[in-house]
């Protein structure tokens, strides 16, 4: 947005196609401007989060997600949760570290199995609590 604002000021009437955003802006001011996704919206489910996590027989349980990336050309994409838990027979075990997720997104999105009613709004992100059969993870 700060990118298409520059823009406007030397071109009135350029038309609004997206948003774009410098990668590490404080750090390196002439850095291009890329496409970046900024609103994610999913539909909801009907099961609470307690639920969802009690269907989960073994896995990882995310809460918050730190840096990352996504190639928009091939939909891969690497995240780090930044707090995350072990999970087993729905009940959390213990935390796990220095968790990264990576896959491709339309992967990703085929593999979801439950969608929550828990919808956490934070700026442009308005999602519950999902369910995903299987993903690549690493961590401690």
């Amino acid at each position: 947005a700060v990118e298409h604002r520059a823009i406007e000021r030397r071109a009135p009437r350029v038309r609004h196609a997206g948003v774009a955003a410098r990668r590490f802006l404080e750090l390196v001011r002439a850095a291009t401007p890329m496409p970046r996704m900024t609103n994610t919206y999913m539909l909801s489910g009907d099961k609470s989060r307690e639920e969802i996590l009690a269907s989960l027989k073994r896995g990882v349980y995310a809460t918050n997600f730190g840096g990352g990336q996504v190639d928009i050309t091939s939909g891969k994409f690497v995240f780090s949760a930044s707090e995350a838990f072990w999970v087993e027979n729905g009940r959390i075990q213990y935390p796990v570290h220095e968790v990264t997720i990576a896959g491709n997104l339309k992967d990703m999105y085929q593999k979801i199995v439950d969608a929550g009613s828990d919808v956490d709004v934070r700026g442009g992100i308005r999602t519950g609590s999902i369910l995903i059969e299987e993903m690549t993870i690493a961590g401690d």
